[in-house]
């Protein structure tokens, strides 16, 4: 008896730590920036027609019917000694998202919008993106941008009023380059996480929320 008792203290205090566990909030940013004196040569830029980049688009295009209302802002704190760190270095900054959510397994978890804000100037890139921050027995990060380069089609009104946190749905031509990001990151609480390309690149860090 005494020690089924026992068994069921530990199985409850272990059930205990476990919903404690589980209702941890997350406090993450992101800054999403590129290079102002990178040059895109002509044999660098992908084939829009090929499969891949066509995929690609799809990819961006479904995301983007499925993000979530989850609240963000522009504003990051944890992160701002690096963007100021970035823009000296002579980069820059395309999109910075900040935002809290409680741990969740992927199904659950906000996909957030990345993209440019509303007042971008049509002579900047057009960026989009959206990222899943989740839960297994790890933290993971699935992050999927696109970079689009200013053409003259981008600079018409109907593309310019795109530039929010969602993917633009506008046509776009042959001649139009796009650059992706797509990657799954396993996650380190407070550690910085980089996102690679030749031209363009994130980084995103993860905190557990404090207490209030």
């Amino acid at each position: 008896m005494l020690q089924t008792l026992i068994a069921c203290l530990i199985g409850s205090s272990l059930a205990l730590m476990c919903n404690l566990a589980v209702a941890k909030e997350y406090e993450i940013e992101i800054i999403v920036f590129d290079r102002l004196d990178k040059q895109i040569s002509a044999d660098e830029q992908w084939d829009f027609s090929s499969d891949r980049i066509a995929a690609s688009l799809r990819q961006m295009t479904q995301l983007g019917s499925k993000v979530s209302d989850r609240e963000t802002t522009e504003e990051i704190v944890r992160l701002k000694s690096v963007r100021t760190s970035l823009i000296e270095s002579g980069y820059r900054i395309l999109n910075t998202t900040s935002w809290q959510q409680p741990t969740s397994v992927y199904q659950d978890a906000p996909l957030i919008p990345l993209g440019n804000s509303d007042t971008a100037l049509a002579d900047n890139p057009l960026v989009a993106g959206f990222v899943r921050v989740y839960t297994t027995s790890l933290i993971y990060a699935d992050l999927n941008l696109q970079l689009s380069p200013p053409t003259p089609l981008l600079q018409s009104p109907q593309m310019v009023s795109t530039l929010t946190n969602s993917y633009p749905v506008a046509e776009t031509g042959p001649e139009q380059p796009h650059y992706f990001i797509a990657e799954k990151r396993r996650l380190k609480f407070t550690e910085l996480h980089y996102f690679d390309h030749p031209f363009f690149g994130a980084i995103l860090g993860v905190w557990l929320a404090e207490e209030e």
